[in-house]
C-alpha cells in the first residue's frame, strides 16, 4: 500500500513539475479531456494500481509466483494491442512472447520430491 501511494504521489509531483519546466508545452487548463484521462490513467490504473496488487500478492503467494506474474505484463500488452488496436506483432515480439511463456512455464513447474 505504501509503495502504491508513493508511486501515485511521485506521479503527481512529476506531473505538476512538468507544467512549469517546459517539458509539457501546455498549461493544465489547456489540456483536452482525453489528455486528462491519459494522465489519470497512467498515474492510477497503469501505475499505482498494479503496484498495489503486486504488494497485496506478496502477502498471499510465494515471491516466486508473484515474480512470475510480472512476466505476464508483456503477454497482456501484446494481446491487448492486438485485440484493441489491431496491431500485428512482429516476429521479434512473437519470439519474445514464446520466451516469456517458456520462462513462466519453467518457473511454475513442480519439482519432484
Amino acid at each position: 500500500r505504501v509503495t502504491a501511494l508513493a508511486m501515485f504521489l511521485g506521479w503527481l509531483v512529476l506531473a505538476l513539475g512538468a507544467t512549469g519546466s517546459g517539458i509539457m508545452p501546455l498549461s493544465w487548463p489547456d489540456l483536452s479531456g482525453s489528455a486528462w484521462l491519459t494522465i489519470v490513467f497512467l498515474g492510477t490504473i497503469a501505475g499505482a494500481f498494479p503496484i498495489y496488487i503486486y504488494s497485496w500478492a506478496l502477502g498471499h503467494a510465494s515471491p516466486t509466483q508473484v515474480a512470475v506474474g510480472i512476466g505476464m505484463n508483456p503477454i497482456i500488452a501484446i494481446l491487448l494491442g492486438s485485440l484493441l488496436l489491431a496491431e500485428i506483432p512482429a516476429w521479434p515480439t512473437l519470439t519474445g512472447l514464446v520466451a516469456v511463456l517458456c520462462g513462466i512455464t519453467l518457473a511454475n513447474r513442480r519439482q519432484p520430491a
